[in-house]
């Protein structure tokens, strides 16, 4: 490892045998610093040259559309301060949504109907309008670049100040039915990979969460489980994070119906859901055995008693709403799935078709 004398940068060799620099770079007067992953020094430092030269280093004397101050907003503004994965979101969000409709457009001139129209036509890969999450990220965007380009005496207004995002109806949250997780659980003794869907099962926590999980996270004696932190992208590739989503530690208790697959878990290393060389699953080879759990469950049921391939998030979602259906305070499954506020827990309140069918057999005439 060594310092440039001339100021460019700190410069480590990776043990994957690359070089990364790290930049400290003054741009319009706000302090940026940037990382380059590349084969050797010098393609390291051609990398940060190319990037200070590129269209997103615009001068702010001459950033006129919305295209130009929102590369700036990105990389001055926001990427120093916030997780690369969030700081990755909002880059697509602007790149695939708001580049498209508002891009061209000077700054000043971007009208409030612009904003309306571009909430209500966003669409995803799929083409299906975009989610309300979505949607609050597009607007946090857009107060972050209108209202730093006010700052810059670059506009005026915020067009997106006064502008609502369009209301939609309460989405509906996939879970497994009475009947499908009677047969999951009745199918995790069974099965080699049992016990890595009965840990998302029994706890609900985040993929992430699970997927960082170590042996000294779990008091057997005690039964409970410390969640600290998760497996999350980075600039480099995955990484194991020092802290949850939410930044916070929690605890979740568990009780025999977990502890019973503690011990068909290999201890091959740090982590309580590895792979056979010791360590942590990827989300991609996860959910690689779970969809091999639910296949090979499936060669066991009927036809018409398939159990349907539920993203691994959707066992969180069953977690959550089994909860409440088992009638545990709302507060009390808040704190278990590690939720900031209450309002996010609120969406496993939802009333489903078997609840109604359970419901109108009461009725009486």
């Amino acid at each position: 490892m060594g310092r440039k004398a001339n100021g460019e940068g700190t410069i480590t060799k990776l043990p994957s045998g690359k070089y990364r620099l790290r930049t400290v770079d003054q741009i319009d007067g706000v302090t940026v610093r940037k990382s380059f992953t590349a084969s050797s020094p010098t393609a390291c430092r051609k990398a940060h040259k190319e990037w200070l030269a590129s269209d997103n280093k615009v001068p702010i004397e001459r950033v006129k559309t919305v295209e130009d101050w929102a590369a700036h907003w990105l990389e001055v503004y926001v990427k120093p301060k916030i997780s690369w994965g969030t700081y990755n979101n909002y880059f697509m969000y602007v790149r695939d949504h708001i580049n498209p409709a508002l891009g061209k457009i000077k700054l000043a001139d971007v009208r409030p109907a612009h904003v309306a129209k571009l909430y209500a036509e966003g669409e995803n890969k799929f083409g299906k309008p975009l989610s309300r999450a979505a949607l609050r990220d597009i607007k946090t965007c857009l107060f972050g670049i209108f209202n730093t380009a006010i700052d810059n005496n670059l506009c005026n207004k915020n067009p997106a100040a006064k502008i609502s995002l369009p209301e939609k109806g309460q989405q509906e949250i996939q879970v497994y039915t009475e009947t499908q997780m009677q047969n999951i659980v009745n199918y995790l003794e069974q099965h080699k990979y049992g016990p890595h869907v009965a840990f998302l099962l029994y706890t609900g926590m985040r993929i992430g969460e699970l997927l960082a999980l170590m042996w000294s996270d779990i008091d057997r004696g005690n039964k409970t489980i410390i969640v600290r932190r998760t497996v999350k992208k980075s600039e480099s590739g995955l990484i194991v994070g020092d802290s949850t989503k939410t930044k916070k530690m929690r605890t979740i208790p568990y009780d025999d119906a977990l502890e019973r697959y503690l011990d068909r878990l290999p201890h091959e290393g740090l982590y309580v859901i590895c792979r056979e060389s010791g360590n942590h699953h990827t989300h991609k080879t996860y959910d690689t055995i779970y969809k091999q759990f639910i296949r090979d469950l499936n060669e066991t049921l009927p036809d018409e008693g398939k159990v349907p391939y539920l993203s691994p998030h959707k066992c969180r979602h069953t977690f959550g709403t089994y909860m409440i259906r088992s009638g545990v305070d709302i507060r009390v499954v808040q704190a278990l799935l590690g939720h900031t506020t209450i309002k996010t827990t609120e969406i496993y309140t939802h009333v489903n078709v078997d609840d109604l069918r359970d419901n109108i057999r009461k009725l009486k005439y």
